[in-house]
């Protein structure tokens, strides 16, 4: 009889595992998800599913639980349901970096190698015996996106050896105490990536690509600079020419369209792609001009005060993303108003003046 296996994850790496452990003589009895592709898959496979706020009604009886692309935090109460045992995948190399989003603080902290881990699930965060790990060079210039990429390929290719240890015997190493960093959910780059031109332009580079996701979500911020009339968010960052030129850090050496240099105290970086907070495109010639000088960034204070908003962050998006239009009588249909512009509503003709004033209140 073939080993039974749950699955939980919220990614593809989640639906790759599963198409894999089937293929590895697992049985997958259920999958715990919230990923639409995942529950279509297991749907048509014909394997039950599960949502994962509904973990107190996980059947007995199965072997294995498989954690790949979950972000949630499990009790051991739920770990000890599972027979031989639960597996969990890090995107990051253990124990030297526990916790989240490991790929961008590897990045801003300029490391050249990195690695993946698959490892026995406990109560602690990604502190279980290792099976498996997985490392390889981070390529010069990887942005966050890119270097996401490398950790689901080294992740695929490393699972058909943990499946083989779920089939035939784990060889687990334990991980040396006191050895290692946590990286929280809540922790953000200091000032929150705010670029102001002082410091090395380096350390710029690496925070622009190390934020950089692509079309995919952003888990912590996006780099930007000082504007005139708000933050700016910048999307891509580039050497720029060779010579320094003779100003001071924070000058904006030129501006185009498309892009602005901006002096450092050791060479120049072309900022491009840059948006306004709300993600539309703007032209760095309407707000900036050569010879601008970014303010300083009082960097202490800022790095402080995202500390304390971070922490809240979940809680605020859940609710946003849960927000539903409310219907006011009195209202006629919602009509969009334009780009970045809402929607407007206007009252009905045969509202009554009552129905009117209960609407706008």
């Amino acid at each position: 009889m073939s080993m039974t296996l749950a699955l939980i994850g919220e990614t593809a790496l989640a639906l790759e595992a599963a198409r894999m452990a089937q293929e590895a003589g697992l049985r997958v009895s259920l999958v715990i998800t919230r990923h639409a592709p995942l529950r279509a898959h297991a749907e048509a496979q014909g394997i039950a599913t599960l949502p994962p706020d509904r973990l107190d009604e996980l059947p007995g009886g199965i072997d294995w639980l498989l954690s790949a692309g979950n972000l949630r935090p499990l009790p051991g109460a739920v770990l000890a349901r599972f027979a031989k045992g639960a597996i969990n995948f890090h995107d990051g190399p253990l124990p030297e970096r526990a916790g989240r989003n490991v790929p961008v603080w590897a990045l801003l902290e300029g490391a050249r190698r990195h690695a993946v881990t698959w490892h026995l699930m406990t109560a602690g965060i990604d502190a279980g015996d290792i099976l498996v790990r997985q490392g390889f060079d981070i390529p010069p210039g990887a942005t966050a996106q890119s270097l996401n990429a490398l950790c689901f390929a080294a992740a695929i290719e490393s699972l058909a050896e943990v499946f083989a240890q779920m089939r035939h015997g784990l060889r687990p190493r334990p991980q040396p105490a006191g050895q290692g960093r946590m990286h929280r959910a809540a922790d953000r780059p200091p000032a929150d990536a705010l670029i102001d031109g002082r410091g090395p332009l380096k350390a710029a580079l690496r925070l622009v690509r190390a934020l950089d996701h692509g079309d995919r979500e952003n888990p912590l911020c996006c780099p930007k600079i000082a504007g005139p009339q708000g933050p700016v968010l910048v999307g891509a960052a580039a050497l720029g020419d060779d010579a320094r030129p003779n100003e001071a850090p924070g000058t904006l050496h030129a501006v185009s369209e498309e892009s602005l240099d901006l002096v450092f105290e050791d060479g120049v970086l072309r900022l491009s792609g840059l948006r306004r907070p709300d993600g539309r495109p703007c032209a760095a010639d309407t707000l900036f001009a050569a010879g601008d000088r970014l303010p300083v960034t009082q960097a202490e204070p800022l790095t402080a005060r995202m500390a304390r908003l971070a922490g809240a962050e979940p809680g605020w998006r859940a609710r946003l993303e849960a927000l539903r239009p409310v219907a006011l009588a009195g209202f006629a249909t919602p009509q969009a108003t334009g780009e970045g512009e809402g929607e407007s509503r206007a009252l009905s003709v045969d509202a009554t003046p009552e129905r009117r004033i209960a609407a706008l209140a």
